[in-house]
């Protein structure tokens, strides 16, 4: 796992938010919303947007924080399983969202909706986004997620001491 993604949590100040994306009837796509909802069963804030991230910029507008932290299954070309933390700035000229098509144009609305607001995104390597029956991570994501979870909790909670 990229050390930057722990060391990134410990930072974090103020009221965050942790939006999952993804369609859990693609595989991995569900990376992202899995990882969410461990994440809601430590005590984080979470709003799941899965397939709808437009739709889900109303609900984010409504609420109160400083960060923002999208997470989403995504092709980087690394190992499947592997994540990585991209700064907004980081995001905006890059593909890298299984829903590119929209993700830059709801990072600039919710910046228009919260100025002060700051944006992360957390991306997960996918193995595959072959639709399936019944919601499944492939063994590596899967892996990948409940550490990842286990990190940020752990290092959110550092950080607020």
């Amino acid at each position: 796992m990229d050390n930057r993604i722990e060391e990134r949590m410990r930072r974090l100040e103020g009221d965050t938010i942790f939006v999952g994306l993804g369609n859990e009837y693609m595989g991995d796509d569900a990376a992202g919303m899995v990882l969410v909802r461990l994440l809601a069963q430590g005590g984080a804030r979470i709003l799941e947007a899965g397939n709808d991230l437009m739709g889900a910029m109303h609900n984010l507008s409504q609420k109160n924080f400083h960060h923002a932290i999208f997470v989403d299954a995504a092709g980087m070309g690394l190992d499947p399983g592997e994540a990585r933390i991209l700064e907004g700035d980081e995001i905006s000229g890059r593909c890298i969202s299984t829903h590119e098509n929209n993700f830059p144009l709801a990072l600039h609305y919710m910046k228009c909706l919260n100025p002060s607001s700051h944006i992360l995104f957390l991306g997960i390597q996918f193995n595959t986004l072959e639709m399936q029956e019944t919601p499944m991570l492939s063994p590596e994501v899967k892996k990948s997620v409940e550490n990842l979870a286990r990190t940020i909790l752990s290092a959110v909670t550092a950080g607020d001491k």
